[in-house]
């Protein structure tokens, strides 16, 4: 399993180290409590991807702007290879979107158990779900049958500031509050009933996700007025989501050349958002999910339950054509001067198709990836390398659709630091050039014997200027 953590917030320059401090306390909560080897949760905290626009803010938990945050999470957690992103926020504990699968939210002073609670509930709902305590008799390995100390994590229990802890499972004397400094979720004496937590365990960790065919992503949205929209496809390797099939209310059906069903893959849509579906609920859901696909593949539909096409997508026959112009591999770019680095590429497709991309940068040689650009229309994306620590194990990463042909590549090892460029010019013999080094390195310089002609008469009558050569360490 691996967790991306982008923050959503338009400025979290305030928040930067509790946002990272935080995040790896979630994430080591579920490596400590689940019996999984540590390799088996991967993660990358990622504070310098902040998600768009001060409009596109996560501020308002029951807008669509809710919806649509946590859908371009999920997205582009699931291009990247995360199963889940969790969206970084200021305020409002945790949740997700029942629409919205693979993302999450969570704020920067929520307790390290949010992580595992909003986990569970992107499994969905199921009829043993229970989130009342449990006596100790009914303990987990994590308990060892023994009662947790008071106030001590019960991850699946939830509350509010002042909410009385009948709704928690506990005393029937609703005179009782929670204390109003234990405001998020995750506070009670137990913890979670033994369904749920091998539900939790099998959802996540099942070794069958191991296997990763060749898949097609397929996202968008279904309005609640019965229209729909399909974004740009994505063909990549990855664990599949949806079985052959499988039933729903809307389906993803792949068809060939002549128009014959290859497969369909159902799928619920749900317009709640957060906390009670009376009240809140959206006009819009957002999907996306990896389902199998063959070469046979030649348009994708989206259904709704009487058959009736929502929207469509084709397969033309070329894939496009696609190369790395920058970096492309044994660059030194410094972290000294706060200015912009483009990562550029070429692309073509003879279809005339229009292209999208889909940029990323890793720092430890494409085993976690930070996304830096989805569904682009153009040849070039800008970074700061100011913004990033030090490592030479830096690549990039370019993706290019046409909506369903993908190609992919991926740059060289690069390096970002503190380096500085050294130039040596002379207009004496020729003398001049240049090289990186890190800020107090030692720099040598060496100049061969070289010989000039004198200007004016003196250069008339012969006379010339001769440099018997030098070699040197320079300190910057």
């Amino acid at each position: 399993m691996c967790v991306w953590f982008p923050c959503t917030m338009y400025d979290y320059s305030n928040v930067t180290s509790t946002f990272d401090i935080l995040a790896r306390e979630m994430v080591e909560y579920v490596q400590g409590t689940y019996p999984i080897a540590e390799t088996e949760l991967q993660y990358s905290i990622v504070p310098i991807t902040a998600m768009g626009d001060p409009y596109y803010r996560i501020d308002l938990l029951m807008s669509d702007n809710h919806n649509w945050i946590l859908g371009q999470v999920a997205r582009r957690a699931r291009i990247w290879g995360y199963d889940v992103g969790v969206a970084m926020r200021v305020a409002g504990t945790g949740g997700q979107s029942r629409g919205t699968k693979w993302a999450v939210f969570v704020d920067v002073f929520a307790h390290p158990t949010t992580l595992a609670h909003e986990l569970y509930h992107l499994l969905g709902p199921m009829d043993y779900d229970d989130y009342t305590e449990h006596p100790a008799d009914i303990g987990y390995w994590v308990d060892r049958n023994q009662p947790r100390g008071e106030w001590e994590s019960y991850f699946m229990a939830g509350f509010g500031v002042g909410v009385p802890n009948t709704l928690i499972g506990g005393t029937n004397d609703s005179s009782r509050t929670v204390p109003p400094y234990f405001y998020y979720w995750g506070l009670s004496t137990h913890w979670i009933q033994r369904q749920m937590y091998e539900r939790l365990i099998n959802g996540w960790f099942d070794p069958e996700r191991s296997r990763d065919p060749e898949v097609v992503l397929v996202s968008g949205a279904i309005f609640r007025n019965g229209s729909a929209y399909l974004e740009p496809c994505i063909v990549q390797n990855a664990y599949v989501d949806l079985l052959p099939g499988s039933a729903g209310d809307h389906y993803i059906v792949l068809l060939d050349e002549r128009g014959m069903i290859l497969n369909r893959f159902g799928f619920n849509v749900s317009y709640v958002v957060l906390g009670d579906p009376r009240t809140n609920q959206t006009d819009t859901s957002y999907f996306n999910y990896f389902v199998e696909t063959t070469n046979r593949t030649k348009s994708i539909e989206l259904v709704d339950r009487t058959g009736h096409v929502l929207a469509e997508r084709k397969v033309s026959p070329n894939a496009p054509t696609l190369s790395l112009t920058y970096p492309s591999g044994g660059e030194r770019m410094s972290t000294l001067r706060n200015q912009t680095t483009w990562i550029t590429w070429e692309a073509s497709d003879l279809d005339g198709d229009t292209l999208y991309s889909y940029v990323a940068i890793s720092l430890d040689n494409g085993t976690t990836w930070v996304p830096l650009a989805t569904d682009l229309i153009g040849n070039k994306v800008g970074f700061v390398p100011m913004s990033l620590k030090p490592g030479d194990q830096y690549v990039v990463c370019v993706k290019v659709s046409d909506g369903f042909n993908t190609r992919t590549t991926i740059s060289k090892p690069f390096s970002i630091g503190p380096y500085v460029e050294l130039k040596v010019l002379s207009d004496i013999g020729g003398v001049n050039g240049s090289g990186w080094y890190l800020k107090g390195e030692n720099a040598t310089v060496s100049v061969s014997f070289t010989r000039k002609n004198m200007d004016g008469i003196l250069g008339l009558l012969g006379g010339y200027h001769e440099f018997e050569g030098w070699e040197g360490d320079l300190t910057s």
